[in-house]
């Protein structure tokens, strides 16, 4: 019976991922030559816009900049980050009022495209030109940040030895940097593909379109340009953390927290003994965390959408580290939730 339920179980993954090509690809070719910008309002905010820049992407159906939403843009400017900020819905007034003060630029836009139109419209509306800028950082709100300080993150963003950082990396599908945060030196940004790439995106209509075509073929442009491509917490790091957690053995003493961290970590070593890549912001969250990673999806506790068996432990470990963002955490699922209990 389990040889067949695994058969089963890899027949519904084949087919899952033969749909989702087809429904990338389609969704491409449906929105051939639409790469119009859908920015209606552009308002100047009082920041300057100086050569380190974030584009943040937002969206919210209430029109509102959510509390946890204010914190991480915050610990962007925090950084040195100006920033320039695309919201793919209405914003109140009182939210604009909030992002006038502490943003260069605000561009608000019809919700065509998803996040990456999004970042192309607010990349398009810079002055991107080689020697402007020292960084450009992309940035959304599908992430609580910061769980962890987010100094130590930009600190290991090395541009001498690679040209493009991203917090993490994935291999499903093809090796792709993930881009909810994902950053450009300056020779990334004066090779003519930066720009090349981003005049392209369409304003396309399926989510699998934007994963194949623009976050997976980001990467696979960059790199194909000869742009050095790396990740701050990157699959082969939290695997060698997995490995050492492991090989430490048992705790004299053990807990729950403990048990907790090697089940993960031989979960996540059989995964990749059998070379089967996962979603490290949701298969491995639990590693990411133990790492420092700075940055928790907002999927994955809305929706767990792998049933990853270690999730309840979010709540102690953003609890330790961040009690009042754990707090906003709360507040942001007790209205986004559907059937599930955090």
């Amino acid at each position: 019976m389990s040889r067949l339920r695994g058969l089963a179980l890899l027949a519904r993954s084949l087919g899952i991922g033969l749909w989702r090509g087809a429904a990338a690809d389609i969704g491409l070719w449906m929105a051939a030559g639409d790469t119009k910008s859908c920015v209606h309002t552009s308002i100047e905010g009082r920041a300057p816009l100086t050569g380190k820049v974030c584009v943040f992407v937002h969206y919210d159906g209430g029109g509102v900049l959510r509390p946890h939403a204010r914190r991480y843009l915050d610990a962007l400017t925090a950084e040195g980050f100006c920033i320039v900020f695309v919201s793919n819905s209405a914003i109140g007034q009182e939210s604009l009022d909030h992002l006038s003060g502490r943003c260069a630029r605000i561009l608000l836009r019809d919700n065509s495209g998803y996040d990456f139109a999004a970042y192309r419209d607010g990349i398009l509306s810079l002055d991107i030109q080689p020697g402007r800028l020292a960084m450009l950082m992309l940035a959304n709100d599908s992430v609580y940040a910061p769980i962890s300080p987010l100094a130590g993150l930009f600190d290991e963003m090395d541009f001498v030895a690679a040209d493009v950082w991203a917090a993490t990396d994935s291999w499903q599908s093809r090796y792709h940097l993930q881009s909810y945060l994902i950053g450009f030196g300056p020779a990334a940004l004066a090779h003519p593909g930066f720009l090349d790439f981003w005049r392209q995106v369409r304003n396309v209509k399926s989510k699998w379109a934007v994963v194949k075509h623009y976050e997976i073929g980001l990467t696979r442009t960059m790199l194909a340009a000869g742009i050095r491509c790396a990740a701050v917490f990157d699959y082969q790091s939290l695997m060698r953390r997995a490995e050492a957690i492991v090989e430490a053995g048992g705790d004299p003493e053990p807990n729950a927290t403990s048990a907790l961290f090697r089940a993960t970590a031989e979960r996540a070593l059989r995964a990749a003994n059998r070379r089967r890549a996962a979603n490290p912001t949701i298969d491995l969250w639990l590693l990411l965390a133990e790492a420092g990673c700075p940055f928790l999806k907002r999927e994955l506790l809305r929706d767990d959408p792998t049933q990853v068996p270690d999730l309840f432990a979010w709540h102690r470990i953003v609890q330790d580290r961040a009690p009042t963002l754990y707090r906003e955490i709360i507040e942001d699922l007790k209205r986004v939730m559907r059937r599930a209990a955090p």
